[in-house]
């Protein structure tokens, strides 16, 4: 480690040396730039403050102490930075003059100095350039001061002075062996876009080694993570706290990063750093590179995004090629879309759900990943109306995702649902309770023997309060006769005993198991915590990846509204579990407010974009691929996607219509609380129905109960189980709902809720997007820049494919297709036919792309499975698979 984290230190005589790290080589640079501004200005020449500046910068020899102090008593603000915005204390620093700090301190002015003033370059503190520079000494002298100096003072990343200590550098050493660390103060958290309201530090991999272990330990505390090749002295930056921590070099990331000095993603310029350049035999090669950064790169998704977006900005803005574009987005979003599959529909209606449900940390991150690509391209300029195709497609690869992420999460949900919810109880009456419907000729004698156990049960219990009353009697002389000749101290003790004795008649056995809690084998029992745990594991994986709160929203309301509809239907078609009667009703609602307090308690909502009026949100995203005087909004161009539709005043508070993207712009607990309304309304249906004694009693029920049907209604008076002393429901209140279902012509076929049903998809706006990504201090971590190992991987397989092709032996492209005695009027004229048709394509190197006889992707391996479509993708509405 101390080869990596070398001393940074400038030297005496060395000060123009390169520092390891080169990032603070381009802090230094930027500080001695403005050394510049000094030369070329002859009137400052003569100032005080600048004759200092120059002593500082020159070479430190002895006889200039008296000259720093002689030209320090001219200077009245030790603190300005005017001129250059930079002080006097940052050019110490920077060029290592630590015995200068001394001298400023105690100024001859008597100004104090201010030893946590920020220039106006960098944004560093005295501290912070002492830390990022490695200057001990000049640390020591500012210690010296420790009570004026802020240590818990942020530049504007965020970033405190102890978070630039490099681990395992000399500096740390330096500084535990001086005991300075003990001026620190708590943990200090790097402000985060997204962070989960849960988040937890992920597990290591297995080959994870104990000291890479031991090494993120101490670096948690500091907000980073290490990776095992310590090859690059870069830092994580606590974003990615929960990285796997095998990964490579290339997910270090310099905590000191600022779009001032590395800048950012130019959307509108094609910058030579900022493409992938390759060519259409290497596709397949990186297709597979793209599905293993999951593995190699684990929860950082802008970087599949990234390597995506690069390679199309050189496809289309490069060598500008609409085939390859659109060849490569097709092929990248099949292949992620068969990653992520998990075996069609078949865990919708498995008994064995759990075992087939898919991995959703794998299905958030390419959800994640394809919601960053759909940014970056919204951010190059009319790329969509170049290609509309491209839209659509990547419409139906989110929502597919989206789907499959909440199939999974639906598939193990609904193993769940009669051992968590239906059968689950904690009411004692409710297992007690006795139905007519068992009382019948067969089970009369079970029954006659139940209550007569139960009358034997009351009358022990009886029994055994009058002996225990008797022996406390009992043990209450003894106990008085043993305390005669003791004191009142003594006394006065043993009538608090006689009190406590006394009272524990008012217990019996009943009453004291349930204050105690539940044994283990009750505690190990399904429970409604189950159901708890999966939502919030999907809402844990959503903030994980970061993934746009829009698309978050979408996949809770779909899991959410599958888990209401297939719970309403499980206790309408229930007989065995008796859900259809009023004590369970009562405890299956006292289950689901588990899970109320669960969505309260992670509520959120999406602000609504400001920067957009309604006529234009009303047209989005069509606008993305034609201008506003095209769009027609009575024949929507693009399929699968809601529109914003303008709603009345009455109506802003509660949006039931999924087509209508409004509906997700409000909170998550009103979202839920319009899916879980038809259950609720049933089970107090139960509880009351079969008090209702009158029609009118019945009319003013149902218009509490709006979500429910007549014929629904109907339906549960059918099967409900009656308690043995519970009034039958009224005959002709069943009469009056069978005249409502004829009168209002209700089939009754539509008993159920539709289960599973799939709605449009909401794609975020183009100001959202800017507003969540392009501001605040994490804008840099979600732009399509990419590790040198990725750039690396991509430049090796073109360069490979690029010398096997050479290698290869080739046709004459020129005379390809001709015979001998073709003029050469006649090749001319084909090679400009071929021109026009843009089948050939010549790259940067010179090479064509596709000429002669080359056969697009003849390496690429059709993936299987893409061929068989899940069953909720049958229907016309949705794109046709590629393949």
């Amino acid at each position: 480690m101390d080869s990596v984290w070398d001393d940074a230190r400038i030297e005496d005589n060395t000060v123009d040396e390169q520092v390891d790290s080169s990032h603070a080589q381009e802090k230094i640079a930027l500080i001695k730039s403005t050394l510049f501004k000094l030369d070329q200005d002859d009137k400052l020449e003569s100032e005080p403050w600048v004759q200092l500046v120059k002593l500082i910068s020159d070479e430190d020899r002895e006889e200039e102490f008296t000259t720093f102090k002689d030209c320090l008593r001219e200077v009245s603000n030790v603190n300005d930075k005017s001129i250059t915005g930079v002080a006097l204390i940052h050019y110490i620093i920077v060029f290592d003059r630590a015995a200068y700090i001394e001298l400023l301190h105690d100024n001859p002015s008597g100004a104090k100095l201010d030893l946590n003033i920020v220039d106006d370059v960098v944004g560093y503190t005295p501290l912070m350039w002492s830390f990022s520079l490695q200057r001990r000494s000049c640390c020591l002298e500012l210690f010296n001061s420790f009570d004026e100096i802020n240590f818990n003072m942020t530049n504007k990343a965020g970033l405190s002075a102890w978070d630039m200590v490099p681990p395992y550098s000399p500096l740390s050493e330096f500084l535990e062996q001086n005991n300075m660390f003990r001026y620190r103060a708590e943990k200090h958290e790097i402000p985060q876009i997204s962070q989960p309201k849960d988040a937890s530090i992920l597990i290591n991999n297995e080959d994870s080694t104990t000291k890479e272990t031991f090494d993120n330990i101490d670096l948690q505390v500091a907000g980073l993570t290490l990776s095992s090749a310590a090859d690059d002295n870069l830092f994580l930056d606590s974003d990615h706290n929960n990285l796997n921590h095998s990964q490579g070099p290339s997910a270090f990331v310099d905590p000191t990063f600022t779009e001032d000095y590395h800048g950012t993603f130019d959307f509108e310029k094609l910058l030579t750093d900022q493409y992938l350049e390759f060519s259409d035999f290497d596709i397949p090669q990186i297709l597979n590179l793209l599905i293993s950064l999951p593995q190699k790169e684990p929860h950082i998704t802008t970087y599949p995004a990234g390597l995506i977006y690069q390679c199309i900005r050189f496809a289309d803005h490069k060598i500008k090629s609409k085939s390859l574009v659109e060849s490569l987005i097709n092929l990248s979003l099949t292949k992620i879309l068969t990653s992520v599959s998990s075996n069609g529909a078949a865990g919708l209606v498995s008994t064995e759900a759990s075992l087939q449900a898919g991995d959703i940390v794998l299905q958030s991150y390419w959800l994640s990943c394809l919601s960053f690509l759909y940014y970056y391209l919204c951010r190059d300029e009319s790329f969509f109306k170049r290609h509309p195709s491209v839209l659509q497609e990547l419409i139906n690869t989110i929502h597919s995702i989206i789907i499959e992420l909440t199939s999974s999460i639906h598939c193990r949900l609904i193993s769940l649902v009669d051992s968590t919810l239906l059968a689950y109880t904690t009411i004692q009456d409710v297992k007690q309770t006795l139905y007519k419907r068992d009382w019948n000729f067969f089970k009369k004698r079970k029954q006659a023997k139940l209550l007569s156990k139960e009358k034997n049960r009351k009358q022990l219990k009886e029994q055994q309060k009058k002996e225990q009353h008797l022996q406390d009697q009992d043990q209450e002389n003894e106990n008085e006769q043993k305390q005669q000749g003791e004191d009142d101290f003594d006394d006065r003790v043993s009538t608090n005993d006689d009190d406590k004795s006394s009272a524990s008649l008012f217990y019996d056995k009943e009453i004291l198991r349930h204050l105690y809690p539940p044994s283990f084998e009750e505690q190990m029992k399904p429970s409604p915590l189950k159901i708890v745990q999966i939502f919030g594991a999907l809402s844990y994986v959503l903030n994980l990846h970061q993934t746009h709160p829009i698309f978050q929203q979408q996949c809770l309301s779909i899991s959410v509204n599958w888990f209401a509809t297939t719970l309403f239907n499980k206790i309408l078609k229930d007989k065995k579990k008796r859900s259809l009667s009023r004590a369970h009703a009562i405890q299956i609602r006292l289950n689901l407010s588990t899970l109320e307090s669960w969505i309260q308690n992670n509520d959120f909502r999406v602000p609504k974009p400001m920067l957009i009026d309604d006529f234009m949100w009303q047209r989005f995203p069509m606008t993305l691929i034609r201008d506003v005087g095209e769009i027609d909004l009575s024949d929507p161009i693009l399929r699968n996607v809601a529109t914003y539709k303008p709603v009345n005043e009455d109506d802003k508070d509660w949006i039931y219509d999924t087509s209508n993207s409004l509906f997700y712009y409000q909170p998550f607990h009103r979202i839920a609380q319009i899916h879980l309304e038809p259950v609720f309304q049933l089970l107090q249906w139960l509880q009351v129905a079969t008090t209702l004694d009158s029609e009118e009693s019945l009319i003013s029920t149902m218009n509490l109960l709006p979500r429910l049907t007549a014929v629904q209604l109907l339906k549960s008076m059918e099967k409900y189980n009656y308690e043995l002393n519970e009034n039958k429901f009224n005959s002709k209140l069943k009469k009056f709902l069978s005249n409502e279902i004829k009168d209002g012509k209700l089939s009754k076929t539509n008993v159920y809720l539709q289960e599973h049903e799939i709605p449009y998809l909401v794609l975020p706006t183009v100001p959202e997007m800017t507003d969540l990504y392009s501001k605040g201090p994490d804008s840099h971590s979600f732009q399509p820049f990419l590790p040198g190992s990725i750039e690396d991987d991509v430049y090796e397989i073109h360069d490979t494919n690029f010398k096997q092709r050479q290698n290869e032996p080739q046709p004459n492209v020129t005379t390809f297709g001709f015979d001998e005695g073709s003029t050469e009027d006649e090749m001319e004229e084909n090679r400009e036919v071929e021109d026009i048709n843009g089948e050939n394509h010549i790259s940067s190197e010179g090479v064509v792309l596709n000429g002669g006889n080359d056969e697009y992707f003849k390496e690429l391996n059709i993936p299987s499975s893409t061929a068989q479509r899940p069953a909720w993708l049958n229907n016309d509405d949705m794109e046709q698979n590629p393949w």
